[in-house]
């Protein structure tokens, strides 16, 4: 808002270099006229990419990696923690866009029963992609194996995995993060892994992005990392990374290119299209990643 205000009316696009718009003040943005956009990840392969960082956590969590690599470097052990396979598991997918669907691809193709759940109307194609539906959260996840969450961050879901729908599982969850740090409670979290209602957590992304603090601040202060890489060292199983999920070759060559071509065409140094074209004003079209007010409160876009 202080930009826009200081720009004299200049400042007329914002464009995240990204899919998610949490960041970003719309109410701001429409009060100065000015056009705010994203990349849409199933348009640049950010989808897949993170789709594939899901399953990597996953299967780190099953596997017990962490644990292992304590227990070879440290100990000298072999043949030890003894893992969990990902065939015959029920898998809940929280969020059925662009992660979702390239998530349960690959997790089909390991044997897992796939469970999803979303807000909207399902489309015929996403229902081929998994086995069940689930009309809410907590139907859904009961007595699954593992959730994996990739909805986007709304009011609506900010906070949604909580300590109840843990406990409410009825057995021991893993649970992996790689939508937005605020959909996870992460008090929860904690909580569930020292009480056992959690048998492990992974996250690509935290509450507080920067960090505020040292990541080993033994506070929530760095978005809960501190506690968790502290039960970590206890050889709780806990598997982090530092927000990479759509860090790849294929991602950001895509986000490369549809930032350029969109830039450029928004500024009048491109057309992609000829005069009566739809495409030669992408910013109108919500499909190419324009949004000119609030996103609408939805689990899966």
């Amino acid at each position: 808002k202080k930009a826009a205000a200081k720009n004299g009316g200049k400042l007329r696009l914002v464009y995240q270099y990204g899919a998610g718009l949490e960041g970003v003040d719309h109410d701001a943005a429409r009060e100065h006229g000015v056009c705010v956009a994203r990349i849409p990840a199933e348009l640049s392969g950010n989808g897949v990419s993170t789709a594939e960082h899901a399953l990597f956590l996953l299967l780190g969590l099953l596997r017990r990696y962490s644990l292992s690599q304590k227990q070879m470097l440290e100990e000298r052990r072999l043949g030890a923690p003894i893992g969990i396979t990902l065939k015959g598991k029920r898998v809940v997918l929280l969020g059925f866009g662009s992660i979702g669907r390239e998530a349960a691809i690959r997790l089909k193709a390991f044997g897992a029963t796939v469970i999803g759940i979303r807000q909207g109307p399902w489309a015929q194609a996403d229902l081929e992609l998994i086995d069940e539906k689930a009309t809410s959260l907590h139907e859904g996840v009961r007595g699954a194996d593992a959730l994996i969450v990739c909805c986007p961050l709304t009011d609506s879901t900010r906070g949604v995995v909580n300590a109840e729908l843990i406990r409410d599982n009825g057995k021991p969850l893993h649970l992996v993060n790689v939508a937005r740090g605020g959909v996870v409670d992460m008090d929860s979290v904690l909580d569930g892994l020292g009480s056992g209602s959690l048998e492990g957590f992974a996250a690509d992304v935290f509450p507080q992005e920067p960090f505020l603090s040292r990541v080993d601040d033994p506070t929530n202060e760095a978005g809960g990392v501190g506690p968790l890489l502290g039960l970590q060292k206890k050889g709780a199983n806990v598997f982090l990374t530092p927000h990479l999920g759509g860090v790849t070759d294929v991602s950001y060559g895509g986000m490369a290119r549809i930032f350029s071509e969109n830039v450029l065409e928004f500024f009048g140094e491109r057309n992609s299209g000829g005069a009566g074209d739809d495409r030669s004003r992408w910013w109108e079209r919500p499909e190419d990643g324009a949004v000119t007010v609030p996103p609408p409160e939805e689990w899966l876009r």
